[in-house]
């Protein structure tokens, strides 16, 4: 993972855990969970 994706995850989990973003939720999920 280069410093661009680490970069957007961090984005993307301050999201879900700001404002509970189901969008950046499922973004992360789909990357993370196993397949």
């Amino acid at each position: 993972m280069d410093a661009w994706e680490r970069q957007r995850f961090a984005a993307l989990a301050k999201a879900v855990a700001d404002d509970r973003d189901q969008q950046a939720f499922s973004i992360l999920f789909d990357y993370f969970a196993p397949a």
